[in-house]
């Protein structure tokens, strides 16, 4: 596993990003890297930006790879309509959001003695459970589809990348986050 120290030097994370991205024709992104999960943030008709974990991104290694084709794959997906952005920041608001008002309405509720309390509680905890199944079942699909790809994309650009890392790694890499993600 080699380290990357220099500044002026591409990490194989932003290489893979550039290829996959760029073989596809996505041309309005940019790459950063941070202290946090790596994630990509999708943007219709405005850059997109793939942000990379810092530290991760700094070892080439297989899950680097995989990774940074996950997410670059997340922005194609998106952009070609296989999985929807959108629908899953809104089912991850609403679990939150019900999940905060159950909170909320439990204290109310059991503070006044209400006699209808329970009542408004199952229904909040029925629209709770059911939202956040709903988030899990597509967060599940998205993700799935999402690490399918990446190893097309990364297979296709795999010439192009300058690594001592076998193929045979970062599909071993992949089929355990496959296995992880179900």
């Amino acid at each position: 596993m080699q380290k990357y120290e220099e500044k002026d030097q591409k990490l194989i994370g932003e290489a893979v990003i550039e290829e996959v991205l760029n073989k596809n024709n996505f041309k309005d992104f940019k790459t950063k890297l941070h202290n946090k999960n790596s994630k990509c943030c999708y943007r219709t008709n405005k850059t997109t930006t793939i942000k990379l974990n810092k530290k991760e991104a700094k070892e080439e290694s297989a899950e680097s790879l995989i990774v940074a084709a996950h997410e670059a794959s997340h922005a194609l997906n998106y952009r070609e309509g296989i999985t929807n952005a959108k629908l899953i920041k809104f089912t991850e608001i609403s679990s939150r959001s019900i999940l905060l008002f159950m909170l909320t309405a439990s204290a109310i509720l059991s503070f006044y003695n209400w006699q209808y309390s329970w009542l408004v509680l199952i229904l909040l905890i029925t629209s709770f459970f059911s939202i956040t199944k709903f988030y899990f079942k597509y967060y599940i699909y998205d993700e799935t589809k999402t690490e399918e790809r990446a190893l097309e994309e990364i297979r296709s650009v795999w010439g192009k990348l300058q690594t001592d890392i076998k193929f045979e790694e970062v599909e071993e890499r992949n089929k355990a986050r496959l296995e992880k993600t179900y």
